[in-house]
């Protein structure tokens, strides 16, 4: 029962989403430091940037059918590959050995509470990522700050 609810509920969003894109227009002006979200304009040149200093990242065009009218043929979506991984989650499971599980009503597996004791080892090892590449003027989204993807940098930066 549970793959067909799921088959169910992606149509119905499919629908959903196919009618909205019909009648909701193409954003023109930004909206980013007010509502979160981008023109096509700076959804590309974000991409381009994240592609350009992160190598891991890259443009794909997909499916011709699928494609957005309002995005290049060669950059409707990004995709990030090989992502070096300096931990396997064999040594992340081994890491989490004595920590307190919290029960949460009607779960069989619980919580492990990890931030309190990450925080208390590792507090003096974070790094202001914003600080460090002199972005501490760029906030995104609601009393943050920082950047996309790790990749250090800002625009102009890199």
């Amino acid at each position: 029962w549970g793959a067909m609810a799921h088959e169910v509920r992606h149509a119905i969003h499919t629908v959903f989403k196919g009618a909205a894109e019909m009648v909701i227009p193409v954003r023109r002006e930004s909206g980013f430091a007010s509502e979160g979200v981008l023109t096509p304009e700076e959804f590309v040149a974000a991409g381009d940037f994240l592609v350009r200093t992160c190598p891991t990242w890259a443009w794909e065009g997909g499916e011709e059918a699928k494609r957005r009218p309002f995005l290049p043929a060669d950059k409707q979506y990004l995709v990030t590959h090989n992502v070096p991984c300096l931990k396997r989650a064999a040594a992340l499971e081994e890491g989490t050995a004595g920590e307190e599980v919290e029960g949460v009503a009607g779960d069989t597996e619980g919580w492990v509470s990890t931030s309190e004791a990450w925080n208390a080892t590792r507090e003096d090892e974070a790094v202001d990522m914003a600080l460090e590449a002199g972005m501490a003027s760029l906030s995104v989204g609601a009393g943050t700050s920082g950047g996309a993807g790790g990749g250090g940098g800002g625009p102009g930066g890199g």
